[in-house]
């Protein structure tokens, strides 16, 4: 059959994915839409070929999936359906061979080569996009490779998905990592929902004694408490991770475009007008400011969370950040559209006036990991991420209630962010990074004070932190800068100025460090618009002009234009304040700004500003 006529029927199948009405919020999407596409089929990331002999680490596979979902969501493609199914049995064949080997390490199982982690997602979204409409008989793919493919989930799914663990009011009850639990729990919806449709598997048994049947009821329920949850208590754990937020994300685009019950499709795209809503508040240039959970140090440079969707929704920062990254050809592939309310947020005018947005995140753990499990705890100490946006930077920090490192989930504590970014390149942030010991990560490794553009950082210690080495300061994208009587200063988009409270430091102009001498030292960062000051030295002289209090070990900051006096305490299990009053952690809201706001675990939340208010539930 012609392409084009089997096009015509997909399209059909993509503009009947999902009840609800997008909003368009901009008329070059489809264009911007069509250019990622394309850039997709031609240079799918990762590369498509694949290594000879199999083994675990090679992902062409999902390289074979990202082109075969780029062409089959563009009205131009292959020739006929046939050589569709041709490509798409190469991608088959590889994942049965990747998935049975061993990887090269000696492990025999490893979780990030499992077939939940992003494989299962592309999978499930290619049968579903190619699949025929009720009443019309002509399929991209033939009847025994839809067979094989249900046949590589069944298999999976038999022992990896149980009923006991699709219980809905264990959501908060985790495996894995939040990202890891997301894409299982994604992939078993995905099975039992393949394993519901297909005549084949009409007898099928999971290893638990349950059918598909059972198995999609179940799951469905527990996704749909899933998105409520996190609606209602500030969204995700890995808040913002540069690496992970994408393989999180995927799913719900899946739930949204796939989801049989209405409800699912409605959550789905409740928690995804939710995100994209707080990620807008917190871009600048497209690119995230705020706070970040499990950032890992590479990624700190000029990594952010879903880099690349920016462009593709809003026109901002860069396609390549786009093709970049495998699991962005969901999105790029969905009936997804942002609404006008959370457009308007990302497209602020570039003058806007500076505002303040506040975040309570979950984060303590309810009792230690266990098999491989957490357990969050909804009514203890939580992380109060808080920004400053202003046109010409971001700071963003994330201010954790004082409890030991052992009290936190990991994927919580992890390789903490906090830090300034600046208007134009993505690299131009400063921020105090603490390298690992012994690995690539730390936990909990620094406490934090902001007010506005003010901030106060030090490495936490002792049963405070795990795997906290040596502080150093990181001033990216080239930046160049001055020193004046201890302090640091940068005249970029911003007036910047930074500097160790004792000990001194060491500079190293090639990597952009600035060692610090005491590793324990409390930093001091500060910025502030240039519009404030007549000139560069007059920022400077108020910068020296400041009270900068350091006294048996408690140090305060009284920061510029209206900050007021920030302190970090000496004792580390004592809240940090600003002008003397604690910072409020477990506050009765779950968002504060002048766009997103709702209150603490009440499900209701406003997003907008100036007339465009959309009001959503979880």
């Amino acid at each position: 059959m012609n392409y084009q006529k089997i096009m015509a029927i997909v399209l059909v199948a993509l503009s009947n994915l999902s009840a609800a009405t997008p909003v368009v919020a901009f008329s070059d999407f489809e264009q911007r839409r069509g250019v990622a596409l394309d850039r997709l089929i031609q240079r799918p990331f990762p590369s498509p070929i694949c290594r000879v002999p199999a083994i675990v680490q090679d992902r062409c596979s999902w390289g074979q999936l990202v082109q075969l979902l780029a062409h089959v969501s563009k009205p131009v493609g292959p020739n006929d359906a046939g050589d569709f199914d041709a490509q798409f049995n190469v991608a088959l064949n590889r994942i049965t061979q990747t998935l049975a080997v061993p990887s090269e390490t000696g492990a025999t199982e490893d979780t990030a080569y499992s077939l939940h982690f992003l494989t299962g997602g592309l999978l499930f979204r290619i049968l579903k996009l190619t699949a025929p409409l009720k009443g019309q008989t002509t399929d991209l793919l033939s009847p025994e490779t839809r067979s094989k493919a249900t046949h590589i989930f069944g298999v999976w799914a038999s022992s990896e998905c149980k009923l006991v663990n699709a219980n809905p009011k264990q959501v908060w009850h985790i495996w894995g990592s939040e990202n890891h639990g997301l894409q299982h729990d994604q992939t078993c919806w995905a099975a039992a929902t393949l394993l519901s449709e297909s005549p084949d598997n009409s007898y099928f048994s999971y290893q638990d004694g349950s059918s598909p049947s059972q198995q999609i009821d179940a799951w469905t329920l527990y996704i749909k408490s899933y998105l409520s949850e996190r609606g209602r208590h500030g969204m995700l754990i890995e808040y913002f991770s540069p690496t992970y937020t994408d393989y999180t994300l995927v799913n719900v685009y899946n739930f949204f475009d796939f989801g049989a019950d209405p409800d699912m499709r409605k959550l789905a795209r409740s928690f995804l007008d939710l995100w994209w809503a707080m990620w807008a508040q917190e871009q600048i240039g497209g690119v995230h400011g705020g706070s970040k959970a499990r950032a890992y140090p590479a990624e700190t440079l000029a990594d952010g969370p879903a880099d690349g969707l920016a462009w593709l929704y809003f026109g901002l920062a860069k396609l390549d950040r786009l093709i970049g990254r495998p699991a962005n050809v969901i999105p790029v592939t969905s009936r997804y559209m942002i609404p006008n309310a959370i457009a308007r947020i990302a497209l602020r005018s570039p003058s806007h006036e500076p505002f303040e947005v506040w975040t309570r995140v979950l984060g303590i753990a309810a009792r230690p990991r266990e098999d491989g499990w957490y357990s969050l705890d909804l009514h203890g100490g939580s992380v109060m991420r808080y920004a400053f946006v202003t046109p010409d930077f971001i700071m963003g920090s994330g201010m954790r209630a004082p409890l030991p490192e052992k009290r936190w989930t990991e994927i919580s504590s992890q390789n903490v962010w906090s830090g300034l970014t600046l208007q134009g390149e993505p690299a131009k942030r400063i921020f105090v990074t603490v390298d690992a010991q012994g690995g690539r990560s730390t936990y909990n490794a620094t406490r934090v004070v902001q007010s506005r553009g003010a901030q106060l950082i030090q490495r936490n210690s002792g049963p405070f932190a795990k795997g906290a080495g040596k502080t150093s300061i990181v001033i990216g994208g080239g930046l160049a800068y001055i020193e004046r009587g201890g302090w640091v200063f940068i005249d970029d988009a911003a007036y910047v100025a930074l500097r160790p409270v004792h000990g001194g430091y060491l500079a190293d102009r090639l990597s952009g460090r600035l060692k610090l001498m005491d590793d324990n030292s409390p930093v001091v960062i500060q910025a502030a618009s240039r519009s404030a000051y007549p000139n560069f030295k007059a920022f400077q002289d108020a910068v020296v002009a400041r009270r900068l209090d350091a006294r048996d070990g408690r140090v305060t900051f009284e920061g510029l234009n209206d900050a007021g006096a920030i302190t970090l305490p000496a004792d580390p299990s004592e809240p940090i304040t600003k002008d003397g009053a604690p910072i409020e952690i477990n506050s009765a809201f779950a968002f504060k700004s002048a766009y997103v706001s709702g209150d603490w675990n009440q499900g209701t939340i406003r997003i907008g500003a100036d007339g465009a208010i959309e009001e959503i539930k979880f």
